[in-house]
């Protein structure tokens, strides 16, 4: 088993607690270490939720590149849970309603503290960063250009969405 994290603590931790994952440090925008077609399986769990757009498209397609045919990709993503959670909870997303989120597909909230917290965001610093909510609609139009969406299970890890991936291409049996 393989992981990463943009923070040094958090790969310290898996050493010490999991020596038998082999967990490096990859920055906060891609490329990772691992060749073309490395993995049959990855997962990400609640990164997509603070990644701006421009951010997601390039972790796609890193994903899809080292990713074998056939691969599953999971990840998780904050969809309409999430966004009635946050609309309750947060001031900042009253606004954000559920037809706006259907209608612009994705929207994303950079943390206004941010830039004043950049020492308490381990491998992130001063780039962008927030909340960012996804209608099910877009993932399955807009991902489907990396890999083969094969489902959007809503609200199933704590208030986030599950979305399921294969990577499209032909499987060879070794």
């Amino acid at each position: 088993m393989y992981a990463v994290d943009v923070d040094d603590s958090a790969v310290a931790f898996l050493h010490g607690c999991f020596p038998q994952v082999h967990a490096t440090r990859n920055d906060y925008a891609p490329p990772l270490s691992y060749p073309d077609g490395f993995f049959d399986v990855i997962y990400s769990i609640s990164i997509w939720t603070h990644l701006p757009l421009a951010m997601q498209r390039a972790w796609l397609t890193e994903l899809r590149r080292v990713a074998r045919a056939g691969a599953l990709v999971l990840i998780t993503t904050a969809g309409l849970k999430a966004l009635r959670h946050w609309q309750h909870n947060d001031p900042e997303w009253r606004d954000v309603t559920p037809s706006i989120l259907e209608s612009e597909g994705v929207v994303f909230r950079d943390y206004q503290s941010t830039l004043d917290r950049a020492k308490d965001l381990p491998g992130i610093g001063k780039l962008p960063y927030g909340l960012t909510v996804h209608s099910p609609s877009y993932i399955y139009k807009c991902w489907d250009l990396d890999f083969e969406v094969l489902h959007v299970a809503e609200g199933v890890v704590d208030y986030q969405d599950l979305v399921v991936l294969r990577k499209r291409g032909e499987v060879r049996l070794a």
